[in-house]
């Protein structure tokens, strides 16, 4: 059996990659060298660069070194290996950890392509084999090691080849940095998701109604905002040097003003009504923030709210009010269709406000973005503009935690690490977006890279000139959902929900038998009963209930579960297979069992509204 055939059978999960590499040409700058160990290593040989990939006479001892510092393997749960070469270090660490998952992230497809061609891989187990990234250009690493980073449960141990900090100095440096970005970006989205799972789903189900019968601001009909300048004010410091310019662009009409989160506070202060506020805070305070414009009764500011926002903030605001459906309200993008049979488009979640308007402004084809007060940074220690009533000073774990980054004028300016990770977030979608201009006018902010530093003043001197804004640009929107299509994916949401009440019935029974068999060492039985809960979760998993309620209401603990799933398998003693079942899933169970009973009066009220929805009702 030649060594490609043989290897294929090692990758077999993974038919695209052989597709791809099939198609691999031999590579002129790559080499065989033979060693004193009687093994072959490779060298790389391009743009006057040459380098043994391995150890030019003891790779196999190399390889033997490496693995050796790797004695703490017990607090990781996976390990990615930077760099394949000839794969020696990989076969020493598979004879080394025989049960511990691994990855392979190669920067050169064509060095994994030759070393699949010249030598064997079969004792490494597919099984524990996860993933394989190849890149063809280095503008995928991000997409490759966000799949990664959103598919491995737990620590990650990197193994990188040395030999590639010199082959692939800037590769190297870019997965590293992007890794780092990655990892601390789902923690922070972790920590996010456990605070605010059930709120979620939970204001979702309480704003359908609100959902179902205002317009989309993603679906207008004469979209006022198309290839028109918007000028998105947040509450930084910055703010109140720009107060008075802003009162002029809003007396000229030359721009749109869009304020998100407590910017509104500041600009109602001063007399300055945006043309629209922007809201997504899930959390109940969430309504503080609009109480100057509630108790004041200001009605002629529409208020954008992402469909996951508190509920109070949709009841007690007195304006007009538009929706953006968020990434996080999988009820309504299940529920919903436009008039022309489309899913209604949405915005990601984002850390911030500023974040998802900056999404929906490129969505709704403005020509400029204008940033003021987006300072993603400290201003003489302070966070907020004037006229925040609820604004804090710093406390002292957050003066210890303070770091120094570029400024708009090229110093440096106090931030904290997650208004940093928030600024990284705007420059990244601001990098998919090139046809739209941004310009940051927030004076000593954080430099924001793909938005150039100006003076709002020069601004509105050079490009704010003409009369843009249409005036009660929102009064003649109507909601733009098809009335047969949300009363028909109600009645199947309903008929799902009562499936569930015999499944759950049947699972924990499942698992009392398997606790009962494992306790009584029944393994005749033990086998026959795995078989049967798998097939009966899978049945869960594929109910639309479980997947857009259940499932997100309980993201934190399935993501969890997902990731151990994965060593469950590969037990094979069924006793104690018996016992990690019913330890792993019994309490996620139990919680979804406990959802779903509680949802019946939210799913009926629900319903209700669906079925005196008329398809065109405004509030």
């Amino acid at each position: 059996m030649s060594y490609e055939t043989e290897n294929k059978l090692v990758l077999q999960n993974f038919p695209l990659l052989i597709r791809y590499l099939e198609a691999v040409k031999p590579s002129a700058y790559l080499s065989i060298k033979e060693t004193s160990e009687r093994v072959s290593t490779l060298r790389f040989e391009k743009d006057q660069c040459i380098v043994d990939l391995h150890h030019p006479d003891h790779p196999l001892q190399e390889a033997r070194d490496l693995i050796a510092q790797l004695s703490q393997t017990s607090d990781y749960q996976h390990v990615l290996f930077y760099g394949v070469g000839f794969g020696y270090h990989i076969d020493e660490f598979v004879r080394k950890f025989p049960s511990m998952p691994f990855s392979i992230y190669e920067p050169d497809g064509e060095i994994f392509h030759y070393m699949l061609s010249h030598r064997s891989i079969r004792n490494w187990n597919p099984g524990l084999l996860r993933n394989i990234y190849l890149e063809k250009s280095a503008v995928e690493c991000p997409m490759h090691l966000k799949h990664f980073i959103d598919k491995c449960s737990g620590k990650v141990l990197v193994v990188a080849l040395p030999s590639y900090k010199q082959i692939y100095k800037e590769r190297t440096h870019q997965f590293s940095t992007t890794l780092e970005k990655l990892i601390t970006r789902k923690k922070i989205n972790l920590q996010i998701s456990r605070g605010f799972q059930r709120n979620w789903t939970e204001n979702c189900i309480a704003n359908f109604p609100y959902t179902l019968t205002t317009p989309n601001i993603l679906d207008l009909r004469n979209n006022p905002f198309y290839n028109r300048p918007v000028i998105l004010v947040a509450a930084g410091p910055s703010l109140d040097d720009e107060l008075e310019v802003l009162k002029e662009i809003k007396s000229k009409g030359s721009a749109y003003i869009f304020s998100v989160g407590s910017a509104i506070n500041t600009l109602v202060e001063r007399g300055i009504y945006p043309d629209a506020a922007c809201t997504y805070d899930p959390s109940p305070h969430n309504v503080k923030v609009f109480q100057k414009v509630i108790d004041r009764n200001i009605s002629t500011i529409p208020l954008l709210f992402g469909t996951s926002v508190d509920l109070q903030t949709i009841q007690q605001y007195p304006g007009p009010k538009l929706h953006m459906i968020t990434s996080q309200d999988s009820i309504s993008r299940f529920l919903l269709r436009t008039k022309g049979g489309q899913m209604p488009a949405f915005v990601n979640d984002a850390s911030s406000i500023a974040i998802v308007a900056l999404q929906l402004l490129f969505r709704l084809g403005c020509s400029t973005v204008i940033l003021v007060g987006q300072n993603c940074a400290y201003r003489n220690k302070k966070h907020y503009a004037s006229g925040i009533d609820y604004a804090k000073t710093l406390s002292e774990r957050e003066m210890n935690e303070l770091i120094l980054v570029e400024s708009v004028n090229g110093d440096q300016v106090e931030t904290s690490p997650s208004m940093k990770l928030m600024r990284e977030e705007i420059e990244t979608y601001i990098k998919m977006h090139p046809k739209c201009e941004v310009i940051n006018c927030t004076k000593d902010g954080a430099r924001i890279e793909g938005a150039p530093f100006k003076q709002l003043k020069s601004v509105l001197d050079e490009k704010l000139r003409e009369q843009v804004v249409e005036m009660n640009w929102c009064l003649e929107q109507t909601s733009i959902y098809d009335e047969m299509t949300v009363k028909n994916n109600g009645q199947l949401l309903m008929d799902q929900y009562q499936m569930l009440t015999g499944l759950f019935q049947e699972l924990m029974s499942i698992l009392f038998e398997i606790e009962l068999s494992a306790k009584r060492l029944r393994t005749d039985r033990m086998k026959a009963l795995l078989n049967l809960f798998d097939l009966k979760f899978k049945s869960l998993q594929k109910n639309i209930v479980f997947q857009i309620i259940l499932m997100p209401l309980n993201q934190v603990q399935y993501e969890v579960l997902y990731g151990q799933i994965e060593t469950l398998r590969l037990e094979v003693n069924l006793v104690p297979k018996g016992h990690k079942l019913v330890e792993m899933f019994g309490d996620f169970i139990v919680q979804c069992r406990d959802d779903h009973m509680q949802l019946e009066v939210e799913l009926s009220q629900i319903i209700e509204k669906i079925n005196v929805y008329n398809g065109g009702l405004y509030v």
